[in-house]
């Protein structure tokens, strides 16, 4: 089910372009935290966290070969949390009653 809605606006290609070069800097380990904080945080509607979610589900896809964000067609949803496991993505449900430091 997708609960989240994306809605692109004329001007985002610029600020993709520039969350998606952040992205391409950081290591593997960082993208997690910044899908985690996201997770955590859950979607809350603004534009700009659109544009940070499509940016990193693309760099996601890039690197690993899949995404926990999953995008179709306007709607978005994560997958759950997500850890590295010898360089691949491994998921795991996630558990609002549980830390993220648990995981």
């Amino acid at each position: 089910m997708f609960l989240n809605v994306f809605m692109p606006r004329c001007g985002d290609e610029a600020i993709y372009n520039s969350y998606k070069a952040y992205l391409e800097e950081r290591a593997p380990e960082h993208l997690v935290k910044i899908y985690y904080k996201q997770l955590i945080q859950g979607a809350v509607g603004h534009h700009l966290q659109g544009i940070l979610l499509l940016a990193l589900h693309e760099e996601f896809l890039e690197r690993f070969g899949e995404t926990p964000i999953i995008f179709k067609g306007l709607g978005f949803r994560f997958k759950g949390m997500v850890r590295l496991k010898n360089g691949k993505l491994h998921y795991e449900e996630f558990d609002p009653h549980k830390s993220v430091l648990d995981y």
